[in-house]
């Protein structure tokens, strides 16, 4: 695909649950390019009002079973023409922001006048692209990382807080429409029963992901190498970004340490799920989540703007 000039707000429309894991990783690889865009944010339960206009007879969810065409995020490009051109799963949205923003090699150029990042799927060379693909598929797609680490977060949030203080604040939090917040403030307790319901969260369910982050944090470890500090190879990669975002909601990463919006930090969780939060911070691969952050999360581009729905309600 060729480069494509860069575009204004008005191009991409970013709907996003704002502190789903998910989300951010295609927050994270628009932000990385530079690419102005337009995010609407909706909370979980909510969201159909806002990808329902886009949804097309050919829209399909993402690539595991808890995903519908409704699902975020979704990516609406050029949402003035109709019918909508729609991109449903993070890892494609990804794919996209490279594969037309960025300087299609292993190393940034200028094009047009402007300095283009390098290719995430090529940055570590051709002959590593497959590897690339590989542990962004491990990490994202199936009985994943990213299924793990959101119903343990979940559990924490959802179970153990019998008061649901946190989840009742996260409408507010999130930067979203009044008639959302209001509609939060009253449909939260159900929302919290249907997610637990509807993605096994409980105590059993908890344990075993949070067996399965330890192993795969574990595996993460042996990757990272003084000869290879990166995922996939010896440059920054979407095998990176895809094991930052979708480990974060394990280790507590708020908007402070470079999260694309609000999301519940450590210090709010009970203390033994902070304390092993923290344990996970002290692997290797946590402190590579940590630096992924701190050095290659990018901020918004210039013109990127909140979008909301009906005057600004919602």
């Amino acid at each position: 695909m060729a480069t494509l000039p860069y575009p204004t707000s008005t191009d991409h429309l970013l709907i996003t649950i704002p502190f789903s894991h998910y989300n951010e990783k295609a927050r994270w690889a628009f932000d990385y390019y530079s690419i102005p865009y337009a995010e609407q944010r909706v909370m979980p339960g909510l969201h159909r009002y806002s990808t329902r206009p886009y949804v097309t007879p050919t829209s399909r969810g993402k690539k595991n079973s808890l995903s519908t065409p409704y699902s975020t995020p979704m990516l609406v490009v050029k949402p003035h023409l109709k019918p909508p051109y729609t991109i449903h799963d993070s890892s494609d949205i990804t794919r996209y922001a490279a594969t037309s923003f960025s300087s299609h090699s292993a190393l940034p150029a200028r094009i047009d006048g402007i300095q283009r990042m390098p290719d995430l799927y090529l940055s570590c060379g051709l002959e590593l692209e497959p590897r690339v693909l590989q542990l962004e598929r491990r990490f994202s797609d199936g009985n994943c990382l990213g299924i793990h680490s959101r119903r343990w977060a979940y559990y924490q949030i959802l179970c153990r807080d019998k008061d649901l203080a946190i989840w009742r604040v996260m409408a507010a939090r999130s930067n979203v429409g009044w008639l959302q917040r209001l509609m939060w403030w009253f449909m939260y307790p159900k929302i919290a029963h249907i997610l637990c319901t509807f993605m096994m969260i409980n105590e059993a369910s908890a344990k075993s992901s949070e067996t399965a982050i330890i192993a795969e944090f574990e595996y993460v470890s042996t990757l990272i190498t003084p000869e290879s500090p990166f995922l996939a190879g010896k440059a920054f990669s979407a095998a990176d970004i895809t094991f930052a975002v979708l480990a974060a909601p394990a280790l507590g990463i708020g908007e402070k340490e470079g999260y694309g919006s609000w999301s519940p930090k450590k210090e709010v969780f009970h203390k033994d799920a902070q304390e092993f939060m923290e344990r996970l911070r002290q692997t290797p691969a946590g402190k590579h989540v940590l630096m992924m952050y701190r050095e290659y999360r990018g901020r918004k581009a210039i013109g990127c703007r909140n979008a909301r729905q009906w005057g600004g309600l919602w």
